[in-house]
């Protein structure tokens, strides 16, 4: 950013710019400025070094070479040697600089140029360059010794190089080169190769074979024959380069297939825009030249994805092959060269015609006819009009991205950097941006410390499924967001919606910070990413479902709630009798942060009251649920957690709860009453409607609801008068002169002794029911533990079932506090919604689980 931005080293000492650093890299040591200009100042040194020492020698000569890693990553490497007065010979390596930009002559010259500049070298004082065969490395020297009168040697051990593995490729010589020995006497050689004359040429008087006639004596036997017609390939073209080449692949067997560039014959095409080369600031974006791109969309057009079939006429020694291209499975289709030459889209390579080749002479007479008609190229205006302004960068992402209002805009697919990253042509504006499709990622291809890329299992195959859907094909894209200059949209096909496609073939999972602009419905991609799981492919091919081990009847089921345990937890009551706690799946509570839950020791902590909107939240799930059926469904067991060897969570059964068609979970988050849990992208025990939830916490942020307001939160300021006498007695004129009394039963002690919230006195107490005692259960005494009496837990199931967390319409009859603080009243009746007006004393009386008296210590039914 410093040399990018040519900002002065001062900047690491400022605070605003430390402290950027930290927020990325809380760990790392930030350099001084001292270090930096101590580094520069040796580097510079070493450069003035090298100058003096080349500035005293008479002559230099270079060595370069262009090289490319398996990463295809390429460089240019240039080295300089002389001889010293003391008649050493020394060398230095002037640059090894990665080059980002076409690799053509005029390029490789400048770089040459530049590098000597450098180092203060004047080009008199350089003899020769030393390089390879390589075409354009070739050429670009050529153009250095018309500039510079520079000597052009190319590499003798190269050269040779070249020699030998052309001529042992020489199927007779290959036979030789099958032999264990291929220097061997006649006898051993097979008489069907000895009875050529071309193989007696090679004898020594001896009969030894003689290898420095070998290869002439081939290259004679070749010239008396002429060669065989080049033998017809098929393929599919996967994609267009220029108007002169084309990348063909053949049919995928278990993965994806192999690739070739063919450049068609005797012809030429315009060449399309190049980007400047980012690591050379000098160097300027190179344009279209004219009807370059009308030529590329012709063969786009024409042949994206089709069969064709061709032939190789010329092999370079770079490996680059020439031939000739036809439409469909045999000769008799398209010519792809001629139909160019016909549109006068591509020029005839006229330096090289030879006059019995038919083939040439019918391009010469297209092109003439494409002249005389003014087409393409041969038109009048010299073609201006066909060269793109394309525009390699947006200045504002987020603020083109949204002008666009998510309309569908015309784009090309050219280039596909994983299956879920590609890199579009906007049309008509020509906007070449790189999008990231919405809601999924496929395996990427990893880059090492050495700048190899590793793939991710089925990396590669998701690049191909993509590359042979999408690339060079005309598609609508909807850009839909643009966080952190990152756009995300979907890319439309005619055949349909690849990022569905992706997610249904086990290519691409759903991610969840992505998944909320997608606008073609989270529902589709979560339903196509369930039938890969449920099919268990590609990557996929490992996955066991979070409720894999639940039979039907324990994921889906309807249960009544017994109690609201919690914001995020129910107990309900299973049709087999048993209770049950349900958690609901992904979503969090209200809670207090570490800080503030400390703030005061002395107070006694009560999360229902203390928490805010933790009392907010149960009220919401109590009058919605408790004492209703719900429906059930199970999304996942969170397995048990322990600290040390004390568990710290039990086994949780999480599940979607749903009543009247209303998904619990959905209406608390977006109530602002809960928030959603976030995961890691592998870990799939989350809720079934993960992705409703964080759209409902999405609007439940924005309009600034409960957990999200910026207002003061509800403080619920709750009295505990129970075991307390000197304030039970201080309550009890109210209660004896209010005569009837709403409240919430928040516990059941046991059949007849509750604990109830009065939310207009704002208080707790401890009720009783006069006139009637319930067998006790079992509790902590001084000497030890009271065992429990008989039908204690039935009575006590009872009550809870009847009242628990129900609200209470009526306290009525008169009041007294007895011994253990606790008020006494002759009824309570149970709210409309459940058991309209029901006496909870003469229910417990006709079920026989109380004494007819207060403290007989005898059933009814005794």
């Amino acid at each position: 950013m410093i040399v990018t931005d040519m900002r002065p080293l001062s900047i690491v000492e400022g605070k605003g710019f430390q402290n950027v650093v930290t927020v990325f890299q809380p760990g790392y040591i930030l350099p001084k400025r001292t270090c930096f200009t101590k580094m520069m100042g040796k580097n510079a040194l070493e450069i003035q070094q090298m100058k003096d020492v080349l500035s005293c020698s008479s002559m230099i000569c270079l060595t370069t070479d262009v090289w490319t890693s398996i990463a295809t990553e390429a460089f240019l490497g240039l080295t300089c040697h002389f001889i010293n007065d003391e008649w050493e010979l020394l060398n230095f390596n002037l640059t090894t600089m990665p080059l980002e930009e076409q690799h053509s002559a005029v390029n490789i010259a400048s770089w040459i140029e530049a590098a000597v500049g450098k180092f203060d070298i004047p080009f008199n004082k350089i003899l020769a360059i030393v390089h390879d065969n390589a075409a354009n490395v070739v050429c670009a020297l050529k153009l250095l010794e018309d500039r510079h009168r520079i000597s052009s040697v190319r590499c003798a051990g190269h050269t040779l190089q070249l020699i030998v593995n052309h001529a042992l490729k020489n199927s007779q010589i290959e036979y030789l080169k099958s032999q264990p020995n291929c220097f061997c006497s006649r006898s051993q050689i097979p008489e069907t190769v000895t009875q050529g004359s071309w193989f007696l040429t090679c004898l020594s008087p001896n009969g030894e074979l003689k290898p420095t006639d070998m290869a002439s004596s081939v290259s004679t036997h070749g010239q008396a024959n002429p060669a065989p017609a080049p033998p017809l390939q098929r393929g599919i073209v996967k994609m267009v380069l220029s108007g002169c080449a084309v990348i063909v692949r053949g049919q995928p067997r278990g993965g994806p297939p192999p690739e070739r560039q063919i450049n068609l014959s005797n012809i030429r095409a315009g060449a399309l825009a190049r980007r400047a080369a980012q690591s050379l600031p000098d160097t300027k974006d190179i344009p279209d030249e004219p009807w370059a791109f009308q030529a590329r969309e012709f063969l786009r057009k024409k042949m994206i994805g089709k069969e064709v079939c061709f032939t190789v006429e010329i092999k370079t020694a770079q490996g680059r092959e020439y031939g000739m291209v036809y439409l469909g499975k045999d000769m008799s289709g398209e010519n792809i060269s001629e139909s160019l030459v016909a549109e006068g889209l591509a020029t005839v390579r006229r330096e090289g015609i030879r006059g019995n080749n038919p083939e040439q002479a019918r391009l010469c007479d297209l092109e003439d006819q494409a002249k005389a008609a003014k087409k393409g190229m041969w038109s009048e205006g010299g073609g201006s009009h066909t060269v793109r302004d394309l525009k390699y960068s947006i200045e504002n992402p987020r603020n083109f991205v949204d002008s666009l209002h998510q309309k569908p805009v015309n784009a090309i697919i050219e280039h596909v950097r994983d299956g879920s990253v590609v890199r579009a042509l906007l049309l008509p504006d020509y906007y070449l941006v790189t999008i990231m499709l919405s809601g999924v990622k496929c395996p990427i291809f990893k880059r090492e410390a050495d700048g190899a890329e590793t793939p991710e299992p089925f990396a590669a195959e998701a690049k191909f499924f993509t590359e042979s859907r999408l690339l060079q094909r005309d598609v609508q894209i909807i850009l839909e967001s643009c966080p952190n200059q990152v756009i995300l949209g979907t890319i439309m096909h005619p055949n349909g919606n690849i990022t569905e496609l992706l997610l249904k073939e086990g290519f691409a999972r759903c991610v969840d910070w992505s998944m909320a602009v997608y606008t073609q419905g989270a529902e589709k991609l979560r339903a196509a990413e369930r039938s890969a799981k449920d099919r268990k492919v590609r990557i996929w091919k490992d996955y066991v479902a979070p409720t894999a081990n639940l039979d039907q009847k324990d994921r889906q089921f309807v249960a009544k709630v017994m109690q609201i345990v919690n914001a995020d937890a129910i107990v309900v009551k299973l049709n087999s009798g048993e209770d049950k706690t349900i958690h609901l799946s992904s979503i969090r509570p209200p809670r207090l942060e570490g800080e503030e839950k400390i703030k005061d020791k002395d107070k006694r902590f009560r999360p229902l009251y203390d928490i805010p909107y933790m009392f907010e939240a149960r009220e919401f799930m109590r009058k919605k649920l408790i004492g209703k059926k719900v429906n059930v469904t199970v999304d996942y067991i969170r397995a048990a957690t322990e600290t040390g060897t004390v568990p710290a969570f039990p086994e949780r059964t999480c599940a979607t709860v749903t009543i009247g068609g209303i998904n619990i979970a959905e209406a608390l988050v977006s109530k602002g009453l809960a928030t959603v849990i976030r995961y890691r992208q592998d870990d799939d025990q989350r809720s079934s409607h993960y992705d409703e939830l964080l759209a409902a916490e999405a609007r439940a942020i924005k309009n600034a609801k409960g957990l999200h307001s910026k207002k003061e939160v509800p403080i619920h300021r709750v009295a505990d008068i129970s075991g307390e006498t000197q304030k039970a007695k201080q309550f009890l004129p109210f209660l004896q002169r209010a005569g009837r009394s709403e409240a919430v039963v928040e516990y059941v002690f046991s059949g007849s002794r509750l604990k109830l919230y009065m939310p207009k006195e704002t208080c707790l107490i401890t009720f009783l029911l006069a006139g009637i005692e319930c067998p006790r259960g079992s509790r902590n005494i001084p000497g030890g533990i009271q065992v429990a009496e008989p039908f204690s837990d039935e009575a006590m199931r009872f009550t809870k079932e009847l009242v628990l967390q129900r609200e209470v319409g009526s306290l009525c009859g008169p009041v007294a506090l007895d011994e253990e603080s606790s008020f006494r009243r002759s009824r309570l009746l149970v709210s409309p919604g459940s058991n309209r007006g029901r006496n909870l004393r003469q229910n417990h009386v006709s079920q026989g689980s109380p004494s007819a008296g207060a403290g007989n210590g005898k059933s009814v039914t005794e």
